[in-house]
């Protein structure tokens, strides 16, 4: 029960991840099931801004609106860890763990990657303007970083450098939302148009009109 800040997939598409008031749940992504019970909630504060598992399944991480970073044992439900993160997880926008399981990318203002051995930062990216969304395509292999002009920016999560820079949407058409669809494409959704992008290199290969020039929510599009 409550509300659910946030949502997340797991790597492998089986499983979705939530977080609301002081908790973090999972889900099967196939029938809606409940996975596990949740993990028990000592010492969280406030809600849930953020949330992403490994790889394997074994642990669940999750940002706190009071600017810390939890670690659960999945099987246990035992915390295990907690970091503090500070500004770095000013409105959280996208985490996910790397494929290897050693480094929790976070994307707020900027993006940062933690060490999950260690809670200590090892990559730092600082873009020029702030984010307006953000997603992980192809795997987790690729940050991808969407801006109120439209502009769209890639990165690889194994270097930390930039795979592509492109604008999405143009002739004052502001992008409100960048999701990834099967792994290699994008939707960058806009004021009135939505375009599918490759994640290889960020080109345009698809763009759908808005019929009502509305803020076209990721929702309504994926429902459609």
């Amino acid at each position: 029960g409550g509300s659910h800040w946030t949502v997340a997939w797991s790597v492998d598409g089986k499983r979705l991840l939530t977080g609301g008031d002081h908790m973090i749940y999972q889900w099967d992504a196939a029938t809606g099931k409940q996975l596990s019970p949740p993990p028990k909630n000592d010492h969280v504060r406030g809600r849930i801004t953020g949330v992403a598992v490994s790889p394997d399944g074994s642990r669940l991480y999750a940002a706190g609106e009071d600017q810390r970073l939890f670690v659960w044992d999945v099987k246990t439900g035992r915390r295990i860890a907690t970091w503090q993160a500070g500004d770095d997880l000013d409105d959280v926008k996208a985490m996910q763990v790397s494929l290897d399981g050693k480094l929790l990318w976070v994307v707020s203002e900027g993006i940062v990657a933690f060490d999950t051995a260690t809670g200590k930062i090892t990559r730092s990216i600082k873009p020029e303007n702030s984010l307006e969304s953000a997603t992980f395509a192809d795997g987790g292999k690729v940050i991808v970083g969407g801006f109120y002009s439209g502009q769209l920016i890639g990165w690889d999560t194994a270097t930390g450098k930039q795979s592509f820079i492109t604008q999405a949407h143009e002739d004052g058409n502001d992008l409100r939302d960048v999701t990834a669809g099967d792994g290699h494409h994008l939707f960058a959704i806009g004021e009135r148009l939505i375009e599918i992008r490759k994640v290889s290199d960020g080109n345009s290969v698809l763009r759908i009109p808005s019929a009502s020039n509305r803020w076209v929510e990721t929702s309504d599009m994926l429902s459609g």
